[in-house]
């Protein structure tokens, strides 16, 4: 496994972590909000659907806007992950789905969400998610939008297993994605 590998997989540990932790403490029911059934599950995958076509869609574009909204992504994760095994790459996206959902979706919506409206509470962690992914400021207005797809799921299930298991699936299948077609041969930039 490569050093990259065990670094996110710690990074993730430790947030899920703390996100169990301090909710506990403070009282935020976290793992209470987890169910996986069978409904779940297919909610889960159609719900994946709609951001990783999006993903596949923008890379198979011709919008320049698009290109250049995704040429960071590819400047980042290409170095990052065009190197790891399909077994890294599921690896790593379980468990940012796990540590960042629990923490962001969890603990700090979940938390926040008991004090204020719970949409305010998902556009503030939403923002703050983005940010917490700063590549650019393209990356992270994605990423943030990709926290309120993440913690609408959270507010209109009450289950934060589907907003884990999306959050996971999205991960592994964008960075297969982005890491792997644009490497192919289709063109200089990634795009037809």
């Amino acid at each position: 496994m490569k050093r990259m590998t065990l670094i996110v997989l710690v990074v993730e540990t430790v947030l899920a972590a703390v996100g169990l932790v301090v909710g506990w403490w403070i009282g935020t029911p976290i793992l209470e909000d987890a169910r996986v059934d069978l409904p779940s599950g297919a909610l889960t995958l159609a719900a994946t659907v709609p951001p990783v076509a999006l993903v596949f869609w923008g890379m198979r574009t011709k919008s320049a806007f698009l290109a250049r909204l995704l040429e960071p992504i590819r400047e980042t994760l290409i170095p990052l992950f065009s190197k790891c095994s399909l077994l890294e790459l599921l690896l790593i996206s379980i468990m940012a789905g796990i540590g960042e959902e629990v923490f962001f979706r969890g603990f700090l919506q979940g938390s926040l969400g008991r004090v204020v409206n719970p949409w305010i509470a998902l556009a503030l962690v939403s923002a703050l998610f983005g940010l917490a992914h700063y590549v650019s400021l393209s990356y992270a207005i994605v990423t943030g939008l990709l926290g309120v797809y993440m913690g609408t799921l959270l507010l209109l299930t009450g289950n934060l297993f589907v907003a884990v298991a999306v959050h996971a699936l999205f991960d592994f299948f964008a960075i297969l994605l982005i890491s792997r077609m644009t490497l192919s041969p289709v063109s200089a930039s990634g795009l037809p």
